[in-house]
């Protein structure tokens, strides 16, 4: 009879053996599905950077075209801000610091409508008492 090594020996029992046969095939299909979420963001990326290449249309030009044609396309718009109408976005953070986006009402030239445009971020009173001058 050979002399047994000393060392780790490899003994599993049949549970571990089960647990792994169901589980290995899930990881998987979890593999697969990760490669695919990778390719469908690299298609995202890719049109997002063509639409950033693109000139801004004026909003009129693209008004009736459907939601998928319009998805993240500059566009251009004319209008008046209403004054002191406008949404503060809380806990937005920028540069390690805390603050605002500022959501202003706009009504869109020849009675076209009203818009919502991001006006930027503002910092927030560290003590949260108070809100910012817009």
């Amino acid at each position: 009879m050979p002399a047994r090594r000393p060392g780790i020996r490899f003994d599993p029992d049949w549970g571990t053996t089960v647990f792994t046969l169901l589980l290995f095939p899930v990881m998987v299909g979890l593999g697969f599905w990760q490669l695919q979420r990778a390719e469908e963001k690299a298609v995202i990326e890719a049109r997002w950077e063509q639409r950033q290449a693109e000139a801004p249309v004026p909003l009129a030009r693209v008004w009736g075209d459907s939601a998928a044609a319009l998805n993240q396309a500059a566009v251009t718009l004319s209008g008046v801000f209403l004054q002191d109408e406008y949404f503060l976005l809380d806990n937005r953070i920028q540069g390690g610091r805390f603050g605002y986006e500022v959501i202003a009402i706009m009504v869109l030239d020849a009675g076209a409508g009203l818009a919502l445009v991001n006006r930027g971020w503002i910092a927030a009173d560290p003590a949260r008492l108070a809100l910012p001058p817009v």
